[in-house]
């Protein structure tokens, strides 16, 4: 007798299914979060008007469709947008809780570090159209009026040199050539519809780009990267002269400084690191009013500072943690406004008070639980061990005959869903509801692997005390019919 039939099969297939949709359901929402945490995407208004389609607009603008996904968030910015999307209160969607979000913060704090450090060293920079490319293009001009040119790319915490699709390995020969050509063709794109009070600077600024890539291509430049990181509460600065490769190939770099900042002691700081401090915090203020209102952006930086000094953040890690949870705070508070806002007069400001201490506490836990979560990896390992340990071992019980061939399909093919299942968990998207539904299913499943061998065992003895209360000679007349009705159909064939 074998519990695990077609019916069993049927159900352990539809709940794989519904394993499997949670799963997407999550990768879709967290994509949707990165997609949000875009400032291209960020800085699309809420509505167009009527009288001026965007299809038209930039179809007169680019007849050709050259360079335009690069312009597409300036030339909507310029556009006049409905009184909805200007309320006090901001829609939620602007608000992107994605651990992309937080990381686009540290990156581009640590880029305006770079471009403060070099600006001190005398140093100019040109501007960058578009997102994408250098982080620092810098020069200065000798007495004799040639150019010093120094090519930069920042970088934070665990952060490295990426390899690209076509350019090959960013900071090498061939990718900043590239990139510079890139943003040459974006200035001459640009002067071709700017306005009249624009196109000077334009010029001039691409005039200095074709400069700059006359030396780039005799390799009459310095290549750095500059490296931030938080550890042991200090904020640690390596800039590394890059070597300047072959073929796309991934540059190589010696350390020429670091330079060391005591985030938890600022008062007893010296004069230039306690700007390296002050530059810091304010950088990323900057950047987290993009995200939320300034005030919000004063309080989340006011209790990061705090934080390190209490000890209770000590690196880039447990940094982003606390941006994660405070931005969640941020989404859930702006939820929260604006159905209190639908509230009676009266009752609106002690509804604000309470969306805005459950916000509080809600960031607060969305960071412990992803702190939590981060830190049981290492369970994969041993996860996917233990099941191979026992799946080998019904292998043999299902040698032996101890087990029957569906029961034995049926357990490797849950503990295979399961080590799926703790996987995603393990190297899913970050975010605490991915953690917490994965984690859940993978528990529930390993309930069922360890639940099921009790009811085979006993679906098994239920069968054999069958067996034993039907008497010998019935047993043998069974056997002769068994007998018979396999020669009957072997003489047939």
């Amino acid at each position: 007798m074998d519990i695990f039939g077609p019916r069993c099969r049927s159900t352990f297939f539809l709940a794989s299914v519904f394993l499997l949709a949670l799963c997407m359901a999550s990768f879709e929402a967290h994509a949707r979060s990165i997609l949000l945490s875009n400032p291209r995407v960020a800085s699309l208004p809420a509505s167009f008007p009527k009288s001026q389609p965007i299809g038209e607009m930039f179809g007169r603008a680019y007849p050709g469709f050259g360079g335009l996904a690069d312009d597409i968030a300036e030339g909507v910015s310029r556009l006049p947008v409905s009184a909805s999307s200007t309320n006090a209160i901001a829609s939620p969607r602007a608000v992107s809780v994605s651990m992309a979000a937080v990381n686009q913060i540290n990156g581009e704090a640590t880029e305006s570090l770079m471009h403060m450090y070099y600006s001190g060293q005398g140093w100019k920079s040109v501007n960058r159209l578009g997102s994408q490319g250098i982080d620092g293009l810098f020069y200065r001009v000798k007495p004799n009026g040639k150019l010093e040119v120094l090519i930069g790319e920042s970088k934070r915490g665990t952060s490295q040199l990426g390899k690209t699709k076509y350019k090959g390995y960013q900071m090498s020969h061939e990718w900043i050539l590239k990139s510079i050509e890139e943003q040459i063709a974006k200035y001459e794109n640009k002067l071709l519809r700017c306005a009249s009070t624009e196109r000077a600077g334009l010029e001039q600024q691409l005039q200095l780009l074709r400069k700059i890539r006359v030396y780039v291509e005799h390799r009459i430049y310095r290549s750095r990267l500059f490296h931030a990181d938080v550890k042991n509460g200090f904020l640690t600065v390596h800039i590394q002269q890059l070597d300047k490769t072959l073929d796309g190939g991934k540059p190589h770099g010696t350390t020429v400084q670091t330079r060391l900042t005591k985030l938890a002691d600022p008062e007893n700081l010296s004069k230039s690191d306690r700007a390296w401090y002050d530059s810091y915090f304010a950088k990323m203020k900057r950047e987290l009013c993009k995200k939320m209102d300034s005030k919000s952006a004063v309080n989340v930086i006011d209790d990061l500072k705090k934080a390190y000094v209490d000890g209770a953040i000590k690196s880039s890690r447990e940094e982003r943690y606390f941006l994660h949870g405070r931005l969640f705070a941020e989404s859930v508070s702006r939820q929260g406004e604006r159905l209190a806002s639908r509230l009676p007069v009266t009752w609106q400001p002690k509804a604000f008070s309470v969306v805005k201490a459950s916000a509080r506490i809600a960031g607060k836990g969305y960071a412990a639980t992803e702190k939590v979560f981060s830190k049981g990896k290492g369970l994969v390992i041993v996860d996917l061990a233990t099941n191979a340990y026992f799946t080998y071992g019904d292998y043999g019980r299902w040698q032996s005959g101890e087990i029957g061939g569906e029961y034995f399909g049926f357990k490797a093919g849950l503990r295979a869903v399961q080590s799926a299942v703790t996987i995603v968990w393990a190297f899913g998207p970050p975010d605490p509801v991915t953690k917490s539904v994965s984690g859940v299913a993978a528990l529930v499943l390993i309930g069922v692997d360890v639940v099921s061998d009790p009811f085979y065992e006993a679906a098994q003895a239920r069968a054999r005390e069958v067996l034993e209360e039907v008497d010998q000679t019935a047993r043998l007349d069974i056997c002769r019919m068994q007998l018979a009705k396999r020669a009957v159909a072997a003489l047939q064939e």
